[in-house]
């Protein structure tokens, strides 16, 4: 099953890593919602999650996250 994740980039000990923000489900709209709420009108809850994040954008992924594994 797709999985739309919301990530971004961050400076890590002078590195760039890419960051997961949100952990996405299987809903393609929602995800979109969601980063355009975050990038045009982000709650505190977004700003907190963010953090100094930049480029911030939809990831799809396939492999089931460590946290559903059974």
């Amino acid at each position: 099953m797709k999985r739309y994740n919301i990530v971004a980039d961050y400076m890590i000990y002078g590195k760039p890593f890419t960051c997961l923000v949100y952990g996405g489900g299987g809903d393609k709209t929602k995800a979109e919602e969601t980063l355009q709420r975050i990038v045009k009108n982000p709650t505190a809850t977004d700003k907190f999650s963010l953090g100094d994040g930049k480029n911030v954008r939809i990831e799809i992924s396939e492999e089931t996250p460590w946290w559903e594994e059974r």
